[in-house]
């Protein structure tokens, strides 16, 4: 039975198609071809460090699993010449600009302490960017690698888990904090497009 005079009754919405075409509209916007870090970390150029500590468990469990999950992230220093602290000099060989040590925080990395006080700069100045430029989470603590070859890639190496995270600053003295971004965690989008529909 219809009615006259009240609102009309809202169309329907077909949400599985509108989500089918949101899809196919992203994975157009994937880079695919070698110049994405996504398909090939052992190519790019972009900012990455190797964690060493915690065990791959642990830091999942720690930073995903938990409520309100954070790490503090080590602290690059600066040595007083005087330190009796401080490691003993430079070995023979090396530059002497081994002013600086890595005091620890929750989460240990594989890099010198100049090294990692460089790469933690950038790593935070450009997410920090990202976030604020284009409302992008580029930041991700990845679990798993895939080693492949491919004829047009040639030898790669791809994360396979990607947790967006954010870097929290407290000031110039206090040490970085790992914490979750508001994303939830994806399987590597680029990596399963292209081998979707090269393979």
């Amino acid at each position: 039975m219809a009615t006259s005079g009240g609102p009309s009754a809202p169309s329907r919405v077909d949400t599985d198609r509108v989500r089918a075409q949101i899809k196919r509209w992203q994975e157009r916007l994937l880079d695919l071809t070698k110049a994405n870090p996504l398909l090939g970390l052992n190519r790019s150029r972009v900012s990455k460090l190797k964690v060493v500590d915690p065990v791959c468990a642990d830091l999942f469990r720690t930073l995903v699993l938990q409520d309100d999950g954070h790490l503090k992230m080590p602290r690059v220093v600066k040595v007083a010449k005087r330190d009796p602290s401080a490691e003993v000099g430079p070995v023979e060989g090396e530059p002497a600009a081994e002013e600086y040590k890595i005091e620890a925080g929750d989460i240990g990395f594989d890099a010198k302490p100049q090294d990692l006080l460089r790469r933690l700069r950038r790593i935070f100045d450009n997410a920090r960017t990202t976030v604020e430029e284009r409302g992008v989470t580029t930041l991700h603590l990845s679990f798993g690698l895939l080693k492949w070859s491919d004829s047009l890639l040639g030898e790669s190496t791809s994360p396979l888990c990607l947790v967006p995270c954010e870097l929290e600053s407290s000031g110039p003295d206090a040490p970085l904090v790992l914490r979750l971004s508001d994303e939830e965690l994806q399987v590597n989008p680029a990596l399963e497009l292209y081998l979707r529909e090269r393979h």
